[in-house]
């Protein structure tokens, strides 16, 4: 057991979007920080995988000639129960990538500009005497004056600050190889509750995945077999901080971003880009000595907004109405015309 205690400035625990964009923009402005990853990569990661308007947007503003392999997608079609379904056509693509690829692309990004990596596991925080020490499994110790917690809707971060928050959703993912589909599918269904299923066609084929407050194995293959998608054995699954509160404590030494703060849409379900924004803020947070909650206050303000349209969204009485008149003659130009405007802010 390795007694010594490194030091660093700044430690980010998860090596996903969320925290490799934040260790990148670190790295960059000559900030030490060190990436603490429990996985090597490339890994696989439950998503769908969707890029929108703006988060590709932002990933270009931030990261210096990033290439990823994506498929373009510019038509989206939700689905109905009774065989009622309806296309949007875009006005922007949808970036569609496989997360394994486009995490570790995302990654080696950090380490090309100097980040330095670990890979372990987080145990336990502690804070004493103005520093912020970190345990990991092998029973190392690490200390830092900044800790980011970037490790996910279970993320030990969280816990240390919020010991009681466990408002998580279970999705359910499967991948198919078949290269055929290309647009995005939604199925809702006023069976689910709070949830729907997806299909994103991806590089590689596509990910069919399904999630609601009572998750469970068998009514995916069902719901999988009525909708006429292909289905593999296979399945793998991950929580995610939909709904979540994120009305937690935050500071400026120990900071939650992407979804270990919960910043998810919990109607779109859409992750990627408030990992990338947070993570930003984070790394602004760190480099100018701003304040963390200030820089957040949009986001945090929208996510709030969209939490609390979510009950009404999900609420059986007006989910069924809205999303039928989603696919009426009357409502469609509206319709697409919103779908584009929530994508591209």
């Amino acid at each position: 057991m390795n007694t010594e205690t490194k030091h660093f400035e700044t430690i980010i625990i998860g090596g996903g979007p969320a925290g490799t964009t934040c260790g990148y923009m670190l790295t960059q402005k000559g900030n030490e920080c060190l990436i603490i990853e429990r996985s090597t990569f490339p890994r696989d990661k439950v998503c769908g995988g969707g890029l929108t308007p703006k988060c590709y947007r932002l990933i270009d503003k931030i990261f210096d000639n990033l290439t990823y392999d994506y498929k373009p997608v510019k038509t989206l079609e939700v689905n109905l129960g009774k065989k009622r379904s309806r296309k949007f056509p875009l006005s922007d693509e949808i970036r569609v990538v496989c997360r394994k690829d486009f995490d570790n692309t995302l990654l080696d990004a950090y380490k090309r500009a100097g980040g330095q990596i670990l890979h372990g596991r987080a145990t336990g925080i502690e804070e004493q005497d103005g520093k912020i020490f970190v345990t990991l499994a092998d029973g190392s110790r690490l200390s830092c004056n900044k800790l980011i917690g970037a490790d996910g809707a279970n993320s030990i971060v969280r816990k240390y600050l919020q010991p009681k928050n466990n408002r998580k959703m279970l999705l359910l993912e499967k991948t198919i190889t078949d290269k055929s589909f290309d647009h995005i599918k939604l199925f809702f269904d006023y069976h689910l509750d709070k949830g729907y299923m997806y299909m994103f066609p991806n590089p590689e084929g596509c990910v069919i995945g399904y999630g609601d407050t009572e998750t469970n194995r068998e009514e995916f293959s069902r719901r999988i077999t009525t909708s006429h998608l292909p289905n593999t054995e296979k399945q793998k699954g991950a929580y995610l901080p939909i709904f979540d509160n994120i009305e937690y404590r935050m500071h400026d030494q120990i900071i939650l971003i992407g979804d270990a703060g919960g910043f998810v849409d919990s109607i779109s379900g859409e992750g990627i880009f408030y990992a990338i924004q947070t993570g930003a803020f984070a790394a602004q947070s760190v480099s100018e000595g701003k304040s963390y909650k200030d820089l957040c206050i949009g986001i945090t303000n929208r996510i709030r907004k969209i939490n609390m349209l979510s009950e009404y969204f999900y609420n059986k009485l007006v989910h069924v109405p809205v999303v039928y008149f989603c696919t009426t003659d009357f409502m469609y130009d509206r319709i697409r015309r919103k779908i584009d405007e929530y994508l591209a802010r």
